[in-house]
């Protein structure tokens, strides 16, 4: 995978600047320089590694001899990975070499137009017909069928139910229609207009549409300013035939490319790939990839842009030339230098925020340097309106410092260490990766043009680097990437700010005399004294209990109650090797809390996230974090308080260590208070002044008659908060009752147990009993309401819920049944209100009942449409009524929640989080999972039309939410 932690980054990096289009490179080969002009220095053609051949026939890396890689006559390619993480499930993906940089300017958006149109009719699928028969297949539409769209690619993606030959051959033949059977039906075409203009408005926002601005400043007459999307005029002149254009120019099978990820047959595989994806016709021509364009380098920058937030955001972007490299050895090292740089600045801007807490709620650096194909460094920033000035010095100089003096030894040191962390971590917890991330992975790593190489290689190969880089080779190139003369100083703000004033503060960063970097000295961890080690032959025996049989594993749990009345309960789980997540359960949560404490409880959620562990400051937090796997993470729930801490197996005394400490020497900071309260206010204008924010929280609230413990923080609230309160708060309910441990993950229960009771079972704790003091939740019955916010996007969201509740907590088939008529319902809402009216892009309905609050269930609906639509949306929720569901529609969407549902069971996550509510609530939830498809296949479709129509005539709520159209006087 060769070095696949930077091609993460990339992955990211690609998606700020493409505005990454999700639904539901094999280009012009060495063209000569006379077919394309103006191509940036090292250029053959755009995108001529798009040449058809996997990267590893140009490259000294070695591939993984695991994939097995094939060519058909036609140049049509395919890469089969195996992988046993679900024994029946198989990720199958199409991946088209063509994005939304193939586009002409009178294309804008066509890729990703006929990127929707593959599900509205083909050869073997007519319209209407594709997404039934993936639901009968057990697949969701949206989750195990989907699609993307952005400047370089345009992938498919079918996740199958099972691995079995018919149901391979069935996906295969639907890519093939995507690959070549496209209908273009006029008809359809105009009606997925609407479709995906509702998508353009459910992605825009103030943050969208800036972002687009500032593409245009930054890379002027380029195609890299242009949205992946389309604009309004290049969508509204589409025709069939336009589409069907661009799609026979681009979609050649010497620019495909087939991923297959699962426990699969490579042997049965290849002849069928062959019998469907042979007869492509062969692209005889190759298509020129016409110029992008280079941004030029235009020295130094600044642009100043006024925009409705609060606080302010500072950027300073360092720019360099397009320069694409083949993959080699001597390449990897090159990333790998680069994020050594990145890990460096990173850390030194943590230790800045942890020093001056004033000047910046949060921050970040990225090297992209050797990205080739938008190459860049950049630092962002959100500050206030009173500290940005500070922010561009403080930010500027260390980037000028470390350019100048570059990293200290020890730095390079730990940036080694967590190197070898990452990998490490990555090459353990690879075989619980799900067949889709797998395949994700192998579709970044194709588009870039670099080789796959294997865990085992990519660990040998950073030992390497360790061994050969020398601080004077890091620091050389920390001089030529970061004392560039290409700069672009970006602020944005609400406030009226001059460039002039920006360019004084650039100044001053540009006269600075700096010192080089001295460091800070990591403080000693464990720093409590440490309890006794126990004797672990004296140790009552755990009870166990069998939970459940997966794949050929017993699943099961382990139970003690320690001298001093602690519960301990632990859960091996074998799904994911050297993964433990360990957490102290203690108080009533909320339930104790009045609503002012409740206020002060949720503040405390983010201080103590930005205070560091005890009294350890936020680096050396950090430092552990990386060396553990994990953070320390405490935080009030409903009815519990909690200190968790996700990491490593192998380091499972550190970890137990972490929360030890942090139980008995919590110590919140001034300086994560002053942060958090910034980070409130920007979230409270957030709040009052867009659609989605306020859609998040004041409609969220809504539904559960605005209980406190479902509001939001708002900074008037806590403006005025003292650390003292914050420490009050902290240190409340420490000792009361019920508290409990519980481990789950990659463990041996028997060595757990006496390590947690070394840590907390010796020491007397005088538990004590508490009461909920917890008002129910109280629905707004019959209550409509709607408010305007002054957003600077057309949008409108319409929330609808029907409050019903469950009674009886085992009765398990009336809550399945719920979530299939929340299933059916969903459906409905995107065949009526997205593919007929054209009026949302993914109206979601779901039901859940919530057991801590005595069973409070609700049926809920979301619609984000614009104004135009909102009308006519809130109509149809209003006077939405029951209808006739038939048995082929149960079926139908029934399987898909079958399919999900086996999926999950070999996930650690999943089987720790039903050990987390069992334990804490006191309910069987892991029996309750065990006992779904039974419940689910036995649900009928009487119990369901029944149980839609009672859903339906249910006390009914709404809240409505548009922008607010300014006057045009």
């Amino acid at each position: 995978m060769a070095f696949k932690l930077f091609f993460y980054s990339i992955k990211c990096f690609v998606l700020v600047f493409s505005l990454f289009i999700s639904t539901n490179d094999v280009f012009a080969s060495q063209a000569s320089n006379e077919n394309i002009k103006n191509l940036p220095k090292g250029f053959s053609s755009e995108a001529f590694w798009y040449d058809g051949k996997w990267a590893f026939v140009d490259s000294d890396l070695p591939y993984d001899k695991n994939i097995q890689y094939g060519t058909l006559k036609n140049g049509f390619r395919y890469a089969l990975i195996p992988h046993k993480q679900s024994q029946t499930r198989v990720s199958l993906y199409l991946v088209v070499q063509a994005g939304s940089l193939m586009e002409t300017q009178e294309e804008l958006g066509y890729a990703h137009y006929v990127e929707h149109m593959a599900f509205n009719g083909s050869k073997n699928f007519p319209a209407g017909s594709l997404i039934p028969f993936f639901q009968k297949n057990g697949m969701s539409f949206g989750g195990d069928t989907n699609a993307h769209t952005s400047l370089m690619e345009t992938v498919y993606k079918l996740n199958i139910a099972t691995n079995t030959k018919e149901s391979c051959n069935d996906a295969l033949v639907v890519l093939r229609d995507f690959a070549d059977g496209l209908l273009f039906e006029e008809k359809e075409v105009q009606e997925e207009f609407g479709v995906i203009m509702s998508e353009k408005k459910d992605r825009d926002s103030e943050e969208a549409v800036n972002r687009l601005k500032r593409q245009e400043f930054l890379y002027p007459q380029t195609k890299f300013s242009n949205p992946v999307i389309g604009t309004d005029e290049t969508l509204k002149a589409v025709t069939a035939q336009k589409l069907r254009n661009f799609y026979t120019k681009w979609y050649t099978p010497d620019r495909m490319v087939l991923v297959v990820v699962g426990d699969i047959n490579k042997k049965q595989l290849e002849p069928m790939i062959e019998n469907v994806f042979g007869s492509i016709k062969e692209n005889n021509e190759k298509t020129v990839v016409s110029p992008w364009g280079d941004p030029k380098n235009q020295g130094l920058r600044f642009l100043v842009e006024k925009r409705p937030i609060e606080g302010t955001n500072v950027s300073i972007m360092l720019h360099f030339s397009r320069l694409h490299k083949r993959d080699s050895v001597n390449y990897q090292k090159e990333l790998y230098i680069n994020s050594l740089i990145e890990y460096a600045l990173q850390r030194r801007f943590q230790i800045i925020t942890q020093e001056n807490p004033h000047l910046w709620s949060g921050v970040r650096f990225m090297n992209a340097r050797s990205f080739g194909l938008l190459p860049l460094c950049f630092f962002t920033a959100t500050t206030s309106q009173d500290d940005w000035k500070n922010a561009i010095v403080a930010g500027g100089e260390e980037i000028k410092r470390m350019g100048e003096y570059g990293l200290t030894a020890e730095e390079l040191k730990q940036g080694h260490i967590f190197m070898q962390n990452s990998i490490k971590r990555f090459k353990q917890q690879y075989p619980n990766l799900e067949n889709h991330q797998i395949a994700d992975h192998f579709v970044v790593t194709l588009n870039a043009d670099r080789v796959y190489t294997a865990l085992d290689y990519d660990s040998a190969l950073i030992e390497k680097f360790i061994k050969e880089i020398t601080l004077k080779e890091v620091n050389e190139i920390a001089k030529k990437t970061l004392l560039t003369s290409d700069i672009s100083v970006i602020v944005s703000s609400a406030q009226k700010i001059q460039e002039s004033a920006v360019k004084a503060e650039w100044e001053k960063v540009q006269k600075a005399q700096l010192s080089p970097y001295k460091g800070v000295k990591q403080a000693d961890f464990p720093y409590l004294e440490l309890p006794k080690k126990v004797d672990e032959k004296k140790l009552e025996k755990l009870t166990v209990k069998e939970i459940a049989k997966v794949k050929e594993h017993t699943l099961k749990t382990y139970k003690a109650i320690l001298p001093n009345k602690v519960e301990f309960h632990a859960f091996p789980l074998p799904f994911t090797p050297n993964k433990v997540q360990f957490t102290l359960l203690f108080g009533k949560g909320y339930a104790g809390l009045d609503n002012k404490q409740i206020n002060l409880a949720q503040f405390s959620n983010m201080i103590m996230r930005g205070s560091g562990l005890g009294k350890l400051s936020l680096d050396d937090t950090s430092t552990l974090a990386e060396k553990w796997g994990g953070y320390v993470q405490e935080s009030y729930g409903l009815n519990e308080r909690s200190i968790s801490i996700e990491g490593d197996s192998s380091s499972f005394e550190s970890l137990l260590q972490a929360v030890w400490t942090q139980f008995y020497n919590p110590v919140p900071t001034e300086n994560a208070l002053i942060r958090a309260k910034n980070i409130v206010k920007k979230q409270t204008f957030i709040q009052n002044n867009s659609v989605d924010g306020a859609t998040k929280t004041k409609g969220a609230s809504f539904f559960f008659g605005d209980a406190r413990r479902y509001q939001s923080i708002v900074f008037p609230e806590i403006a005025n908060v003292t650390l003292k309160e914050i420490q009050d708060i902290v240190l409340k309910d420490r000792y009361n009752e019920p508290i409990k441990i519980l481990v789950s993950g990659d463990i041996d229960p028997n060595k757990v147990y006496a390590m947690v009771m070394r840590y907390f079972g010796q020491e007397q704790m005088n538990i004590k009993e508490t009461k909920e003091n917890i008002a129910p939740l109280v629905f707004p019955e019959n209550k409509y309401v709607f408010l305007e916010v002054p957003d600077v996007v057309d949008q409108a969201v319409v929330l609808c819920a029907w409050h019903k509740d469950i009674k009886d907590f085992n009765d398990r088939k009336t809550i399945v049944v719920r979530q299939l008529a929340s299933s059916l319902l969903r459906d409905k809402l995107r065949e009526e209100i997205r593919e007929k009216m054209g009026a949302a892009y993914s109206p979601f309905a779901m039901y859940r009942a919530l057991i801590p609050e005595n069973g409070f269930g609700l049926l809920q609906v979301t619609i984000k449409t614009d104004i135009a639509h909102l009308e006519e949306v809130t109509n149809y929720v209003k006077n939405i009524s029951s209808w006739e569901v038939k048995q082929e529609d149960l079926d139908r969407l029934r399987l898909p929640m079958l399919t999900a549902w086996k999926t999950s069971r070999a996930n650690n996550a999943k089987w720790a989080r039903l050990f987390y509510a069992e334990v804490s609530q006191n309910y069987p939830y892991m029996q309750w999972d065990n006992d779904f498809e039974k419940e689910l296949m036995q649900v009928t479709v009487e119990e369901v039309n029944k149980e839609i129509q009672e859903l339906l005539n249910a006390p009914k709520a709404l809240w409505r939410i548009k922008v607010k159209v300014k006057d045009k006087k």
